[in-house]
């Protein structure tokens, strides 16, 4: 016998489907039974001389008269390859008949347990396929069906929600919300079912996991589990005792395992439990049941080589100016390989090649310079004149790399310098952001920026913002909206004249590349604010939200991908 149902890790459900290949079954000449959930209809090749099914949506059901007979191995037209012939039984579900006399409360109750009993399908659809099954005269073939097509469409469930624009509009932004959240997307991928899923793990080990394992989980290890069969009544209740939860972010910014001692438990969390807390079978999944106990399936993730620990550091080196140039080329190089469709208008070709030559003069930005000289000082290295103001930065030369006596340090050794070379250089500033508002000022001082979306200034004023949107947004950290990050520790004040660590009048010291001065005497960051600012010009919020109504979410994405791409191959071909 085979069991399969969704609640088995990835690899053991493996393992229970390798059961069924041809090479296995030689084994067993008469045959075998599986017992299967609906994950029987999709994704699991076999086929059966007898199906047996219990009555289910139509859709449902002719899925799984695809998994009978398929190529006619177990015989046809009057055959029997085995002693039968081929055969799909359904039955009915077996309902509580109401008693002779019955209160109200009582008679809820039963019609409550009765609809339980058709989960997790709705009673009425399936009432409907037991009723339409007749109609074929115990014909199951491909003919047949077709005779009944529309039953059969109409069984197939709608979707319960549709995705609004707003919504979609809200996936788009990469900012979080009051909540210190993002928008909730179970509606859209698991549905409006209240039956949603917890990822279970389990492995072995000694005092906090943090010690010995952060964010490597592997997918072969999570078992997906509804919640009610760890919240509910009789539920598995042993996560609570030992189990721990995996958060993205605490507040020091760092995810890690919180002990699920007290904490509530949502869909899609994933929790960790050792092997010894049980509730998994190898052969039978999730079972909820603390007397079986499954194997640690965790595979440390392997750590890199020494090459490419060193990799991490050599960016290679790059004024602003020239890693400007290189990504401007870079970008008129994809521009030239693109179809010759006018897919990519003339406007937006500009507009990204104004975006590549003001995306990284934020980092003329005093913060940002001193951040690269402090890590640069510390790790040992003296910059070159020829370098300044930096784009790009090497560590890889660090005399912290070497041992005593002058040898390359490799192993663990390695992998810790390494590590703490990386954290060493901490701006405290989105240089993006510098750079988009040191374009802005430049459209507001040199173009008049144009306030409005009349019809003889239209195709102007959203150039200007795609470039300065293409900017902001070129590290994915700034899209729609342009705040601070709440703070976690509500006693932590932030100037009310500073964003991403930009503050009101910051200079950028203007540098010369391809014969235009890029720079910014004063930023002004009074763009963060909704409405129009003090200069009459609408906020950065709403130029977006123009820009959305004119290109579309999708649009804007791949304009910004783009200039992302040009970005970092610019920046690899210098590395190498």
């Amino acid at each position: 016998m085979v069991l399969l149902h969704s609640r088995f890790r990835p690899a053991d459900r493996n393992s229970q489907t390798a059961r069924l290949k041809p090479k296995y079954l030689e084994k067993y000449p008469n045959g075998q039974i599986v017992v299967s959930t609906q994950v029987i209809e999709a994704g699991v090749d076999l086929s059966s001389g007898i199906l047996w099914s219990e009555v289910a949506p139509l859709s449902s059901l002719v899925q799984r008269l695809g998994r009978l007979n398929r190529t006619g191995e177990f015989g046809s037209i009057g055959t029997a390859c085995f002693g039968w012939e081929p055969v799909p039984i359904f039955v009915g579900i077996a309902l509580e008949a109401p008693p002779p006399a019955e209160k109200a409360e009582e008679r809820k109750k039963r019609e409550t347990k009765n609809e339980r009993a058709y989960l997790p399908y709705d009673r009425r659809v399936c009432d409907e396929a037991w009723n339409t099954l007749p109609e074929l005269n115990c014909d199951a073939s491909p003919a047949a069906l077709e005779s009944i097509r529309d039953a059969i469409e109409a069984s197939i469930e709608r979707c319960p929600y549709s995705l609004q624009r707003h919504e979609l509009l809200d996936f788009f932004d990469t900012d979080s919300n009051l909540s210190l959240g993002y928008t909730d997307v179970s509606p859209f991928v698991r549905g409006l079912d209240e039956d949603t899923d917890v990822y279970v793990l389990w492995r072995e080990w000694t005092g906090d996991p943090n010690d010995h394992f952060r964010g490597d989980i592997g997918r072969d290890e999570l078992c997906a589990v509804p919640i009610g069969r760890l919240t509910g009544k009789d539920s598995f209740s042993n996560w609570r005792q030992d189990g721990w939860l995996w958060v993205r972010q605490e507040r020091e910014g760092k995810g890690g395992w919180v002990s699920a001692g007290g904490q509530g438990i949502s869909p899609g969390a994933t929790l960790l439990l050792r092997t010894s807390a049980g509730g998994y079978a190898l052969n039978r999944g999730w079972t909820g049941k603390s007397d079986d106990k499954p194997a640690d399936l965790y595979q440390p993730t392997e750590h890199p080589s020494d090459e490419d620990q060193l990799s991490w550091l050599n960016h290679g080196w790059r004024s602003i100016a020239l890693h400007v140039q290189d990504v401007r080329n870079m970008l008129r190089d994809i521009f030239a390989a693109l179809p010759d469709d006018g897919f990519i208008t003339s406007v937006e070709m500009e507009a990204c090649l104004k975006a590549a030559l003001w995306h990284d003069i934020g980092k003329n930005h005093e913060d940002w310079k001193n951040a690269a000289i402090k890590a640069l000082k510390e790790a040992g290295i003296e910059p070159s004149t020829n370098d300044m103001p930096l784009a790009k930065f090497s560590l890889f030369d660090s005399p912290r790399l070497k041992d005593e006596e002058g040898n390359q340090l490799t192993g663990d050794k390695l992998r810790r310098e390494v590590y703490r070379l990386r954290n060493l250089f901490s701006p405290g500033m989105a240089h993006e952001v510098a750079s988009a508002l040191a374009l802005r000022q430049r459209h507001i001082q040199t173009a008049g920026h144009l306030r409005s979306l009349a019809p003889e200034t239209k195709e102007d004023y959203l150039a200007q913002l795609l470039a300065e949107y293409l900017v902001m947004s070129h590290h994915g950290q700034v899209r729609k909206v342009l705040r601070d990050e709440i703070p976690r520790n509500p006693k932590e004040e932030k100037a009310a004249d500073t964003v991403r660590g930009v503050t009101e009048g910051d200079p950028l010291p203007a540098i010369t590349v391809e014969g235009e001065e890029i720079g910014c005497e004063a930023l002004a960051v009074d763009c963060r604010r909704m409405g129009r600012g003090a200069d009459g010009c609408e906020s950065y919020t709403r130029g977006v939200l123009h820009l959305l109504d004119h290109f579309g979410p999708f649009r804007l994405a791949y304009l910004e991908a783009l200039l992302r791409a040009a970005d970092a191959q610019a920046s690899k071909d210098v590395a190498l």
